[in-house]
């Protein structure tokens, strides 16, 4: 009852009540499946419920061959993403999956589980559809990469360690699910070279490396952010932010591929209290030279095409204004609506746009 904070287990129980002790989903997976490595569980939404959803790895330790990779503080020879686990948040009920693809090794395990792993084509296709691509998988498939290919050095060298490869994340155009990005930049040329996507595709993992030509590549990260800096409007943003007693967050930077090439934005937020959060500053790039830069992705794009130039940021009290009309906008819209709840919530948030203090029941 204490390890499990339940104290309804200190009463008197139902005949043949069970009581669930591994809680967490890759403790559960482990205890059924000890024969996998777990990774971190992710939350998705299937039909309405929600999932968590955890890959499960087969390492080995020496592979005809193969060189030598870093895994979880160790070394290893070959690994693959062999299972897909699902632990449902609100029964426990746990279910574990063969990946497509997957190679003997992994059916025989999922032979000697009785019926633990279930055959992949047994999947339902919300799964399917839901899963991502493995990221430990991505993060070592990055590294060798950088070593046999040689398209170039791993962005996140710059960070001192290449377990943040695979860290850039986008979404599929159709946002069912992450896409995984891990750059390549050539040294001393401050552009990037390459770009590795990790996808899934349908039901089936897929891997991309893209090369950039140099006359349109993008620069690299740290000369993104550098010359992003550099705008006039963006230091006056963060002035009256901080004149208004909030302060300004920056979010990573994210990479997206197209017909027309890689384009990347960088988004900044205004944090005013512990959870009033706003997008207050899209910086974006396309290409070598064009930049943008605005308080939403739409300015920010006509900035960068020409069309617009980045508004200025005004003082706290213009700030304040913008903010307290976006509030009235959504009391009216509740209003209209009969959305008392909404109102209210609105109604709250108008009062504190405008310094109020907030109401309180008998004011």
């Amino acid at each position: 009852a204490w390890a499990l904070q339940a104290g309804a287990l200190l009463g008197a129980l139902p005949p043949g009540a069970r009581v669930d002790w591994a809680l967490s989903p890759e403790e559960r997976l482990g205890r059924l499946a000890p024969f996998a490595r777990w990774s971190a569980a992710v939350p998705r939404i299937l039909d309405g419920d929600l999932v968590w959803l955890a890959d499960g790895y087969l390492p080995t330790g020496a592979f005809p061959l193969a060189p030598r990779v870093s895994w979880r503080g160790g070394e290893i020879g070959g690994l693959q993403a062999a299972f897909v686990g699902m632990v449902d948040a609100a029964t426990g009920g746990t279910r574990m999956y063969l990946r497509a693809g997957a190679d003997p090794l992994a059916e025989s395990w999922a032979g000697v589980s009785r019926g633990v792993v279930e055959p992949a084509a047994s999947a339902p296709e919300p799964l399917l559809r839901a899963a991502p691509y493995p990221l430990e998988l991505f993060r070592v498939q990055a590294q060798q990469i950088e070593s046999l290919l040689k398209p170039g050095t791993l962005g996140s060298r710059s960070s001192g360690t290449a377990a943040g490869a695979g860290r850039s994340i986008g979404w599929s155009p159709d946002t069912a699910g992450p896409l995984f990005f891990a750059t390549y930049e050539r040294p001393g040329e401050r552009r990037l070279s390459a770009v590795l996507v990790g996808r899934r595709e349908e039901g089936h993992d897929a891997l991309t490396i893209v090369r950039l030509d140099s006359a349109e590549a993008l620069p690299s990260r740290g000369a993104l952010e550098s010359r992003w800096s550099r705008f006039a409007s963006f230091d006056a943003l963060g002035d009256s932010i901080r004149e208004d007693g909030g302060e300004l967050e920056q979010g990573p930077v994210r990479l997206e591929l197209g017909s027309g090439g890689a384009m990347a934005y960088k988004t900044h937020y205004a944090r005013r209290g512990p959870a009033r959060l706003t997008i207050a500053w899209v910086s974006v790039a396309s290409g070598p030279e064009r930049m943008g830069a605005g308080r939403t992705m739409v300015q920010a794009w006509n900035n960068l095409l020409g069309a617009s130039v980045p508004a200025i940021p005004g003082s706290a009290q213009t700030t304040r204004l913008e903010e307290a009309r976006r509030w009235l906008e959504r009391a009216d819209s509740a209003l209209r609506a009969a959305d008392w709840n909404g109102f209210g919530r609105a109604w709250q948030g108008l009062r504190r746009a405008l310094g109020l203090s907030a109401d309180t029941v008998g004011s």
